[in-house]
């Protein structure tokens, strides 16, 4: 998540007092995902499957709202893209990554409504979820360069 959002800032040219709290909010949620992950690792280690139940879902939960700022973000970064390095190109960037956010909201509804059946699922789904945003954050990458959106 970091590098995700180290890449996508570094396209930015200028910022704004809504881009800033924005920012700070995105970030906020971002240092969250620590204290499910540490509940998670506690849980599985005490073999307790009601709170590895509690845990995934304190998982999914956090990085379900990290998904949906991060669609938040990419929302506005369309409509302001008088903030972007390259305006005249940032369409063609934009219209290549903007549904990843929304993919990543799908996949952990589904893993919060997995969570309740099944252990393996809900595992499985929030391995999904990081595998989607390893390969997210590949996209976003080869867009930058693509589009050549870094000064």
């Amino acid at each position: 998540m970091w590098l995700f959002h180290h890449d996508y800032f570094a396209k930015i040219k200028r910022t704004n007092w809504q881009l800033n709290i924005l920012n700070l909010i995105l970030l906020f949620a971002i240092t969250l995902i620590n204290y499910p992950t540490s509940l998670l690792s506690e849980a599985v280690a005490q073999r307790n499957l009601a709170d590895i139940r509690f845990a995934f879902t304190s998982y999914a939960l956090v990085a379900l709202v990290i998904s949906g700022l991060f669609w938040v973000l990419y929302r506005f970064m369309a409509v302001h893209q008088d903030l972007m390095i390259h305006q005249e190109q940032h369409e063609q960037f934009y219209r290549a990554i903007r549904n990843d956010p929304l993919r990543s909201v799908l996949i952990y509804v589904i893993a919060l409504v997995g969570i309740q059946f099944n252990v393996v699922v809900r595992a499985l789904l929030i391995l999904l979820g990081n595998i989607f945003h390893f390969i997210a954050h590949l996209r976003l990458s080869r867009n930058i360069e693509k589009h050549h959106l870094i000064e």
